[in-house]
Parts: C-alpha cells; sequence; structure tokens
C-alpha cells in the first residue's frame, strides 16, 4: 500500500492542496523495510519517524496513504469507475 502511494504522488496521480503541515508530514516519513517481497520480488516497505523519540509527526503522512488505499479498493470493488476517476487530491485542514 505504501509503495502504491508513492509511486501516486511522484507520477502526480495524487497531490495534496500545498498544506506546508501535511508536506512536513510526508517529508518526516522513512522507509523502514520489511522481511518480505511484493509478487515482482521486490522488498515490501512502510513509514517510520526517523528516530524513536522523535517529535517530528508523520501522522498526516499515514493517514493519506490509508485514503489512498480506500480509494484504490472502492475502485476494484467497482464503487467508483475507473474510467471516472480524477487525480486525488488530500486537502489540508481548514483554517
Amino acid at each position: 500500500a505504501v509503495a502504491n502511494y508513492a509511486k501516486a504522488i511522484a507520477s502526480g496521480e495524487c497531490t495534496n492542496d500545498g498544506d506546508a503541515e501535511f508536506a512536513a508530514h510526508i517529508g518526516h516519513a522513512h522507509k523502514r523495510f520489511v522481511n518480505a517481497r511484493d509478487d515482482h520480488g521486490e522488498r515490501l516497505w512502510t513509514i517510520q519517524k526517523e528516530r524513536d523519540g522523535s517529535q517530528l509527526k508523520i501522522d498526516l503522512a499515514m493517514a493519506g496513504n490509508l485514503s489512498w488505499e480506500c480509494r484504490s479498493d472502492a475502485i476494484a470493488a467497482g464503487a467508483i469507475a475507473a474510467a471516472a476517476v480524477e487525480p486525488m487530491i488530500i486537502y489540508g485542514r481548514p483554517r
């Protein structure tokens, strides 16, 4: 799920509205490889803080990842027609 989200961000399929806090959380997230591989033999990974006890937050990065996964599941289940789906924009908190 995390790799798919990273690819969507890199391709521009998933963007944000420029919210600085959201961008900071994405920037604070670091890869943590796990002892598993995908169907193509690539190592799987998740996100974590840069060190234990860090005050830097990554909550919004994980929330974005989960929202992307929900969107993907909805498309796969047919709840949303894939042809009608536009790029996803994640909005920051209302100010």
